[in-house]
């Protein structure tokens, strides 16, 4: 089976390097998905989340702005920040979420201010929603080993 080389790099950190089956990635039009053969661009990615199917089982991050190019089954990513679904601390960034939202209630849409602390809120929303998720595949993956695990499979 084909599979896609996947990098995610930050300025800090190589933060993945893995071969994966699919890639869906947070665009600046959607989310779109990659599958090995794929043709060759390269685009603007927005906030939110990165997941890939890795021997099965999907596995997801969430990324910060940043750049994509695929080719030759050679997806490369730059982005300023990456994160696991794991290492989201969900109480903390509903708590920060939560800050930020009564922050921007008070500002005006149009200062400079805004649109930062609006790409702050994205990007802990983006944490919130790719923790939560990660949890209901996690209880969905053991359900589904423990029901093949009774059956024998």
């Amino acid at each position: 089976m084909s599979q896609i080389l996947l990098e995610v790099v930050t300025p800090s950190r190589s933060a993945i390097r893995t071969e994966a089956q699919e890639v869906y990635v947070p665009g600046v039009m959607g989310e779109f998905g990659i599958l090995p053969q794929h043709t060759p661009f390269v685009t603007q990615l927005n906030i939110g989340t990165l997941s890939f199917k890795k021997d099965g089982k999907t596995r997801k991050y969430v990324i910060s702005n940043g750049f994509a190019k695929i080719c030759n089954d050679h997806l490369i990513i730059l982005t300023e920040s990456c994160e696991s679904a794991e290492d989201v601390k969900l109480d903390e960034s509903r708590k920060h979420l939560a800050q930020l939202e009564k922050t921007l209630l008070t500002m005006d849409a149009s200062s400079a201010e805004y649109r930062g602390i609006w790409d702050q809120a994205r990007l802990e929303k983006a944490r919130v929603d790719v923790r939560e998720s990660s949890d209901i595949i996690s209880l969905h993956e053991r359900r589904t080993f423990c029901c093949n695990l009774s059956r024998g499979m």
